[in-house]
């Protein structure tokens, strides 16, 4: 089954450092992720580690950290939610300010959920990387 991708980019305005850290740390991370309301556990992150980010009373996701290599990558795969998910962060020098690319790829599972994710994965995933921009960005600047 091929495997659905999108990539954008974005510039934030702040070090590559601080962008970073704000990606991942636990405590962070209800700040920019689109529609998360708590982060278990809150420990420091390292490749291999799992965690649960929570969406409300009745929604969760488990991922699990694929990548983690400080100053410029991060990403996760998740295990519950939307199993097959990946989604990775890498961060580049960009003058005075970040430049952000989100990779999103998905791993359907049959045709029928290859054809929908043709038709919405392209679209939930830059709604979802046009969140965490804003998020990102509204953390930076205040």
């Amino acid at each position: 089954m091929p495997t659905v991708s999108a990539t954008f980019a974005a510039a934030i305005p702040a070090p590559m450092d601080e962008v970073f850290r704000l990606l991942t740390e636990p405590a962070h991370i209800p700040q920019w992720l689109p529609g998360c309301q708590a982060v278990e556990p809150n420990a420091p992150l390292k490749k291999g580690s799992h965690i649960r980010v929570r969406f409300g009373p009745t929604r969760a996701a488990d991922l699990e950290i694929v990548e983690l290599t400080a100053p410029a990558n991060f990403g996760w795969i998740e295990r519950r939610g939307r199993p097959g998910q990946h989604t990775y962060f890498n961060l580049a020098f960009a003058g005075g300010s970040t430049r952000l690319t989100m990779k999103s790829i998905w791993e359907p599972h049959g045709w029928v959920g290859w054809f929908s994710g043709r038709l919405r994965r392209r679209r939930d995933a830059k709604r979802f990387f046009e969140g965490v921009v804003n998020n990102l960005r509204r953390i930076v600047t205040s």
